[in-house]
């Protein structure tokens, strides 16, 4: 692990630009990041269930093992697979764990609200909205967080 890193996981936001040979997005485009990074080589990711990777942690997940998560500037998601389009979120439920907490955040916590509420109406119990958004957070908790 290297250190220091900037803590964040289960991240949404824009997606600023694409790497070379990604494709399915452009800059711009708001999305959802996928949390749990598997392998992308074991039987269970080649089946889609990269929650379930059997060699985990390769590579680890923004915010979590040593590289730079959803509170910094910028975050390195490694595969446009781990991303989801925001407009796509209902017709993509099943991909969100229903027996995990989740914490929506966006930049001011309008977008945030809409997607908590979708999930609340879908039979999410433990869902929290970021009111504020990170432009809040920036404000009252850490200053240090980039507003964008």
């Amino acid at each position: 692990m290297t250190l220091p890193f900037t803590l964040g996981h289960e991240n949404a936001g824009w997606v600023e630009k694409m790497g070379p040979g990604a494709t399915g997005f452009a800059p711009g485009d708001p999305v959802i990041v996928y949390g749990p990074w598997g392998c992308g080589l074991c039987m269970s990711c080649r089946q889609g269930m990269e929650n379930y990777c059997q060699t985990p942690g390769k590579p680890s997940p923004g915010g979590l093992g040593g590289t730079d998560g959803g509170m910094a500037d910028y975050l390195l998601v490694r595969a446009t697979r781990y991303l989801i389009p925001l407009g796509d979120l209902g017709k993509r439920l099943s991909e969100v764990p229903k027996d995990e907490p989740i914490i929506v955040h966006c930049k001011s916590g309008g977008r945030s609200a809409k997607a908590c509420d979708l999930l609340r109406q879908s039979g999410y119990k433990n869902v929290l909205n970021m009111k504020g958004g990170t432009l809040l957070w920036s404000d009252k908790v850490d200053p240090s967080v980039a507003k964008y």
